[in-house]
C-alpha cells in the first residue's frame, strides 16, 4: 500500500515540475517537434504558369495561375487571356483544376472546407464560391465603370480575404466589404491631394484586425509633373499604411518612403504582439551605372501606426518577396525562398537555380511554395515544369536547393510621416449583377 503511495506521489511531482517549467518559462513544450520531411514535386502541365499556392485547414493544396495560349496571329510564342485554379490533396496529387476565361485569379481557401475565386476584366470585378467539390454556390459581378477598381494591384496577389463574419474583403483604389452571400455592406476609397495632382494610391494587402477593422498597405506616388516633351521629374511609389474601423472609416495613416528609390508593399501581417509587419520590394539605381539593386524593406509599425523597427535586404535572388507569419517568425517567397526569425534576423535563404518562386504559404509549421522553370512553352505540344515545395519553417534542406546571400542594409526614409486622407463612398457607384461564367474541367497534363 505504502509502495502505491510513493509511486503516485512521485508522478503527482513529476506532472507538477513539468507545469511549473512550462509556467514560468513560458516555454511551449509543442515547438520541440520533429523537423517536417521536405518534399518536391514536379509536374509538367501543359502551357502552364503556376502563380500562387495555398494550404487549407486540411492540408490541401489550392493554386492558381495562368494559362498561356498560342498566339500563331503574332508569329508564334503565347497569350494569357485565360486562368486556371486546381486543389491538390495533401500528398499534391490533383483532386481537379478548372480554367476561368479571366486573365488574372486569386483563390483563398475558406474556414468551411471550400474556397473563392476572385478575377478581374478592364471594367469589373468577379467573386465566386465553392464548396470543397468545386462546385459553384455563387458568382457575382462588380462594376464600377468606366473606372477599373483593382487595376494593376492585383498582381501583389494579397487583395483578397475571408473576414471573420464570413464575408469577404477586396482591396484595389478602395476597398469593398461583401457579406457571405456577395451583397455589398460597404465601399470605401482613400484620397489625398499631391504637390501637383492628386495622390496615386493603389492597394496592395489587407489584413482583418481583432476588433473587426483593417490593416491595409497600399502603394502611394505623388504624381510628378510632366513637361511639354513628356519628362517627368521625382516619380517614385512608397508604402501607405492605413488603419480602418469595421465600416471602412479612416483611423489612421502613415507615408513611409525613400526618395531615390522606388519600392512598396506587398503583404502585411501581425507579429505575436499585434504589431503590423509590412514587406515589399524596391529598386534603387546605382550611382553612374545602368544597374540597380533589387531590395526587401520591412516596417514594423505599432498599432497606432508609429514606426518600431526598419530593416532592408538586397537580394540577389530577388523580384516581390510575399512575408507570411509562422509560429517562430516570417516565411517569404520572391526569386528564393527566405526564413527570418522573430527580429527579423535571415535564418536561411535557398533558391534553384533558373527556377522562380512567386509565393509561399504556411500553416505556421509547414510551407508550401510554387515554382516554375524559366522555359515557358516553345510551341503548343510543348509542356512546362512546375515545382510544388513543402518543407519546415525552421529549417529546410533539399539537394536540389542551395543557399543566397541576403545581406542586410539600414533602412532610413526621409518620409516618414503622417497623411492627411478623405473618404469617399463607393458603394452606391458600384452595380452588383449575377455573373455568368463557366468553369470548364481542365487536364492540367
Amino acid at each position: 500500500m505504502k509502495k502505491n503511495v510513493v509511486i503516485v506521489l512521485l508522478v503527482v511531482l513529476v506532472i507538477g515540475i513539468f507545469l511549473a517549467v512550462t509556467l514560468l518559462t513560458g516555454k511551449n513544450f509543442i515547438v520541440d517537434r520533429n523537423l517536417q520531411k521536405s518534399i518536391i514535386k514536379t509536374f509538367d502541365f501543359k502551357n502552364i504558369m503556376a502563380e500562387a499556392i495555398h494550404i487549407n485547414k486540411n492540408g490541401e493544396c489550392i493554386i492558381t495561375g495562368k494559362i498561356l495560349e498560342p498566339a500563331p496571329q503574332f508569329g508564334g510564342g503565347f497569350l494569357t487571356n485565360k486562368s486556371f485554379v486546381s486543389v491538390l490533396d495533401s500528398s499534391f496529387n490533383i483532386k481537379w483544376a478548372k480554367s476561368t476565361p479571366f486573365n488574372d485569379i486569386w483563390s483563398i481557401p475558406l474556414r468551411d472546407g471550400g474556397f473563392a475565386v476572385l478575377n478581374q476584366d478592364p471594367y469589373s470585378i468577379y467573386v465566386t464560391k465553392f464548396d470543397e467539390n468545386g462546385n459553384v454556390l455563387w458568382s457575382k459581378k462588380y462594376t464600377m465603370a468606366p473606372l477599373s477598381f483593382l487595376n494593376a494591384s492585383f498582381a501583389t496577389k494579397n487583395v483578397f480575404i475571408e473576414t471573420k463574419d464570413g464575408g469577404f474583403a477586396i482591396l484595389g483604389d478602395g476597398i469593398i466589404k461583401l457579406d457571405s452571400s456577395g451583397n455589398i455592406e460597404w465601399a470605401k476609397r482613400y484620397t489625398g491631394q499631391g504637390t501637383y495632382l492628386p495622390l496615386s494610391i493603389t492597394g496592395s494587402a489587407i489584413k482583418e484586425l481583432e476588433d473587426g477593422g483593417y490593416a491595409c498597405a497600399l502603394w502611394i506616388m505623388d504624381p510628378p509633373r510632366t513637361g511639354g516633351s513628356g519628362a517627368v521629374w521625382g516619380c517614385c511609389n512608397d508604402f501607405l499604411i492605413i488603419k480602418i474601423d469595421s465600416k471602412g472609416n479612416l483611423i489612421s495613416s502613415r507615408w513611409i518612403g525613400r526618395t531615390q528609390t522606388n519600392e512598396g508593399p506587398s503583404a502585411i501581417s501581425f507579429d505575436k504582439n499585434g504589431n503590423f509587419v509590412v514587406s515589399g520590394w524596391g529598386i534603387t539605381p546605382k550611382l553612374d551605372t545602368p544597374d540597380f539593386t533589387t531590395e526587401l524593406p520591412i516596417i514594423v509599425l505599432d498599432k497606432n501606426l508609429n514606426v518600431m523597427l526598419l530593416k532592408d535586404f538586397i537580394v540577389e535572388a530577388g523580384d516581390c518577396y510575399y512575408l507570411s507569419t509562422t509560429d517562430d517568425g516570417y516565411i517569404g517567397a520572391g526569386g528564393g525562398i527566405i526564413a527570418l526569425d522573430k527580429n527579423l534576423n535571415v535564418q536561411w535563404a535557398k533558391r534553384i537555380k533558373d527556377i522562380g518562386i512567386p509565393y509561399v504559404d504556411t500553416d505556421g509549421n509547414t510551407f508550401v511554395a510554387i515554382g516554375n522553370s524559366p522555359n515557358f512553352p516553345s510551341s503548343e505540344n510543348t509542356k512546362s515544369q512546375v515545382l510544388i515545395i513543402k518543407g519546415d519553417v525552421r529549417k529546410f534542406d533539399s539537394d536540389k536547393f542551395t543557399n543566397f546571400e541576403v545581406k542586410e542594409e539600414k533602412f532610413v526614409p526621409d518620409i516618414n510621416k503622417i497623411v492627411t486622407l478623405q473618404t469617399e463612398d463607393l458603394a452606391t457607384k458600384i452595380s452588383v449583377t449575377p455573373a455568368k461564367i463557366t468553369f470548364e474541367n481542365l487536364d492540367l497534363k
